[in-house]
């Protein structure tokens, strides 16, 4: 396999100028196109993205190890599908809505200011992580493993805590009901 370190590739057209399959590692990538693009086998390691668009790319065995996603559209994407070894990511000021984290371990992963409208975080291990600014909408938790997570500045967010382990989670009103809305419960204020 082809290793590349340490570059920066801007306004790459994957579909029209493929990014030829490797190991990317501490590489930067800057308003690049990846949407539709077929990245199995790629590996990044601690590379960044800013203002990129991976909407329905598959990531079939896609190593993503220590990426941090910024400003990025990942519409669709089945993150489940990834390498499980070593996965590691963050995300500020994504697009993630309609993603798949089904089932993944993401203790502690940073997700800040971003949208996750229907995202799959169903049996996902997401102990100790963030969701500051994030919006929840119709996002699937079921078998969810938050413990320690702080859901503080989240918002729209359904959870069942009988479905779903809690325990230690941080949480503030008054998108805190949340946690009631599918039992049939009035609140009044």
């Amino acid at each position: 396999m082809t290793y590349v370190e340490d570059q920066t590739f801007r306004g790459i057209l994957h579909a029209t100028d493929p990014l030829p399959p490797a190991q990317y590692e501490g590489c930067g990538f800057d308003r690049c196109d990846f949407s539709g693009a077929e990245l199995g086998g790629y590996r990044f390691l601690d590379c960044r993205f800013t203002d990129c668009n991976f909407s329905n790319a598959a990531c079939t065995m896609t190593s993503l190890q220590g990426a941090t996603f910024t400003g990025c559209k990942l519409l669709g994407l089945d993150f489940s599908a990834c390498d499980k070894l070593g996965f590691s990511v963050s995300f500020r000021d994504c697009n993630l809505d309609h993603s798949s984290f089904h089932g993944l371990r993401l203790t502690g992963t940073a997700f800040s200011d971003s949208s996750l409208v229907e995202t799959d975080f169903s049996r996902a291990d997401l102990q100790k992580s963030g969701f500051d600014g994030c919006r929840l909408s119709r996002a699937v938790f079921e078998e969810t493993d938050l413990r320690g997570a702080d859901l503080r500045g989240a918002e729209e967010y359904t959870i069942d805590p009988v479905r779903n382990r809690l325990k230690g989670a941080k949480f503030s009103l008054p998108a805190v009901v949340g946690l009631l809305r599918g039992h049939g419960i009035v609140i009044e204020a």
